[in-house]
């Protein structure tokens, strides 16, 4: 008779990863739970010439910041990226518990032919349910992979977006550093004069969404 003992651990097991793995890992806010500065970032900690040399911050240095918390929450471009993200973990779960469901099905398909079954039945049969799992496993090691790259590339979108637009935000050269705050940060404590939130968020929002009129514009 089949290993019954053996294959239904070996499934009831694998099923234990696959979902310790997408139930562990909730999809995190694509801007990262940590605090992001933007001083901290290549783009914004170089002068005109390209050269890393940010003299110390002083009394004439003119310092404004973004509310981290808020950006994230007002942001369109990460409430749209998130709700994407979020539907894909979903549609990943809902692929692995069909894949795991047909397996189930199969071995107990098996099992029932098992009493009649040759030794070269037994065999095939064995082989059989292996390269399910294989396949459940090779498809959720991908998955895993992918959506990881997914996130990485919506954070490395939400960033550009920021540079790109501070940048022209700030072409005049009004600040010398615009940095970001929230509550918990490396920052404790930020004057609520100096928050520019309102105004990079408005105007990120207005350019994303003229972004994607002129997307749809487009035959």
């Amino acid at each position: 008779m089949l290993n019954k003992v053996n294959l239904v651990f070996n499934i009831v097991l694998l099923a234990a990863v696959i979902f310790l793995f997408f139930r562990t890992q909730p999809v995190s806010s694509p801007a990262g739970e940590e605090e992001a500065s933007i001083a901290e970032k290549d783009s914004l900690s170089t002068d005109t010439t390209g050269k890393k040399n940010i003299p110390p911050i002083g009394s004439n240095s003119r310092i404004v910041y973004v509310n981290g918390q808020t950006l994230n929450e007002e942001y369109t471009f990460i409430a749209e990226k998130y709700e994407e993200l979020e539907k894909e973990q979903m549609r990943i779960e809902s692929q692995i518990e069909r894949k795991m469901r047909a397996a189930e099905e199969r071995y107990r398909e098996l099992e029932s032919q098992a009493p009649t079954m040759t030794p070269s039945q037994m065999e095939q049969a064995q082989i059989e349910l292996q390269n399910l799992q294989q396949d459940i496993t090779r498809f959720q090691e991908k998955a895993a992979t992918d959506f990881r790259e997914k996130e990485a590339e919506t954070q490395e979108a939400f960033f550009k977006n920021i540079h790109d637009y501070l940048e022209k935000f700030n072409e005049e050269g009004r600040y010398d550093y615009i940095l970001t705050y929230q509550i918990g940060g490396q920052v404790l404590l930020a004057n609520d004069s100096l928050d520019i939130t309102q105004q990079v968020v408005d105007g990120l929002n207005a350019e994303y969404q003229a972004g994607k009129q002129k997307t749809d514009e487009q035959p």
